[in-house]
C-alpha cells in the first residue's frame, strides 16, 4: 500500500470510529447514563489524532481489518449455507418432484436436430445503425 492510502485508510479509521463513540455517547446521553462524557471525551481525542497524527491509528486499524476478515471468513460460509439450505434446495426437490424441466435439458431422440427455433425479430439486423 501507499503512504498515501496508509494515511487516508487510518484517518477513516479515527473518523469512523470518532463517530460510533459520539453517537454512543448520545444513546447514553437520552438513557440517562453518566457515561456519555467519557465517550464524547473519547470522539474528541479520536477526531483530533485522525486529523493530526493518523499514523497512531495504523496497528489498530489493521487489527480491526484482520478481525473483520476472520468474521467475514466465518459468516459466509454460514450465510450461504443458509441460503442454499433454505431457499435453493427445497426450490430443486419440488422442481425434481413435479418433473419440471426448466432449463429444457430433455433430450428428444427423434428431432433431427437439437436447434431451437426462436421468434423473428421484425428489425432489420444488418443495418443496425
Amino acid at each position: 500500500m501507499k503512504k498515501d492510502e496508509v494515511n487516508n485508510n487510518t484517518k477513516n479509521f479515527g473518523i469512523v470510529f470518532s463517530i460510533f463513540f459520539f453517537l454512543l455517547s448520545l444513546y447514553l446521553f437520552y438513557s440517562k447514563s453518566d457515561i456519555y462524557y467519557s465517550l464524547i471525551t473519547l470522539s474528541a481525542v479520536f477526531l483530533m489524532i485522525s486529523f493530526t497524527y493518523p499514523n497512531l491509528f495504523y496497528y489498530p486499524n489493521k487489527f480491526w481489518m484482520s478481525f473483520g476478515y476472520l468474521i467475514g471468513s466465518i459468516t459466509t460460509p454460514i450465510l450461504l449455507s443458509i441460503i442454499y439450505f433454505i431457499l435453493i434446495f427445497p426450490i430443486g426437490m419440488l422442481l425434481r418432484l413435479f418433473n419440471k424441466d426448466v432449463l429444457d435439458k430433455k433430450i428428444n431422440q427423434n428431432d433431427k436436430t437439437f436447434w431451437k427455433s426462436s421468434a423473428k425479430l421484425q428489425t432489420n439486423l444488418e443495418k443496425q445503425y
